[in-house]
């Protein structure tokens, strides 16, 4: 089943799936040894939205677990400070606040849907998403 790609139609709404290397990444085990992260992405450019990690927990189902980066994008307001050689710092780190706040830990389940002969994601809250 490949689930890289596009999701959710275009707009503010879309997502995207993608496999990225665990260098660079506080992956922790979520990559299972497989050297790649799955990451669900808004599509949006200059979306405000989180990144998460999709692990893998068995069957059709999976934990978003915000990440992989541990700092947010130094683009979004607030999130940058310049440094005493006029660099530009990042100054919001991924907190356990904002991982609780965010949805970090929701679960997703993705499977062929037969009836519209795509795929569909399922949040735990009864959201339906479906691959482009």
């Amino acid at each position: 089943m490949n689930m890289t790609g596009g999701w959710c139609g275009t707009g503010a709404m879309a997502l995207n799936i993608s496999k990225e290397p665990v260098q660079g990444h506080d992956s922790g085990d979520l990559s299972h040894g497989a050297g790649e992260l799955l990451v669900l992405r808004p599509a949006a450019a200059g979306s405000t939205r989180y990144p998460f990690v999709m692990q893998w927990i068995g069957g059709p189902d999976f934990r978003l677990v915000m990440g992989p980066e541990l700092w947010l994008p130094r683009t979004w307001d607030g999130c940058s400070a310049r440094g005493e050689g006029g660099e530009l710092l990042n100054v919001c780190p991924v907190s356990c606040m904002r991982t609780m706040a965010r949805g970090s830990g929701d679960l997703v389940k993705v499977a062929w849907d037969p009836e519209s002969s795509a795929m569909m994601m399922t949040t735990q809250d009864g959201q339906v998403c479906y691959k482009n």
